[in-house]
């Protein structure tokens, strides 16, 4: 059950979709219904995608990294993103201060468009959130997956052109 302030919340994101009353108010009514219904079911279904999309961010940790490259996975669809963030780890194939991380299945819609944002923020700053997401293999591993990224600007650290230069000359 949603309390009286929700409820006017759905009603006015409902109208502001609907867009401006167009003189017949009947079809304009009809699309905010439509439009509190949508919303409705996206914000009351523990199955809807967006809520889905809401429990991911709010797993996962949030980090700024500089991203070096993006490249499609060879054993799935998805696309590997080296980011350069400084770290002190090493790990096998992945430059001195770089980590990877991986976008969903660029099979489904919104995997494609996260390979495709990211493929355009190279060279970028970015303050990325990544969630460990069991794999569905069955092993017990876990992968780390790009949930959201926002673009900080063009990266002018030098580091960061040298971690790309190392991840070109490895590949």
């Amino acid at each position: 059950m949603i309390d009286q302030t929700q409820k006017q919340t759905i009603v006015l994101a409902a109208m502001q979709m609907a867009g401006p009353e167009d003189g017949d108010s009947a079809a304009w009514n009809n699309r905010v219904r439509d439009g509190i219904s949508r919303i409705y079911d996206e914000v009351t279904s523990e199955k809807s995608p967006l809520m889905q999309h809401i429990d991911q961010l709010d797993n996962s940790a949030a980090f700024v990294g500089h991203v070096i490259a993006i490249r499609r996975e060879a054993s799935s669809t998805r696309a590997i993103v080296t980011l350069f963030t400084g770290t002190k780890n090493t790990y096998d194939g992945v430059p001195e201060g770089c980590e990877t991380a991986r976008t969903e299945r660029t099979d489904n819609a919104y995997g494609l468009h996260m390979a495709k944002t990211i493929r355009s923020l190279v060279g970028h700053r970015i303050l990325v959130r990544i969630e460990k997401e069991k794999m569905a293999n069955g092993s017990g591993h876990t992968t780390r997956v790009i949930r959201s990224v926002t673009d900080l600007g063009l990266s002018e650290e030098q580091i960061a052109v040298d971690a790309k230069a190392a991840v070109d000359a490895a590949a």
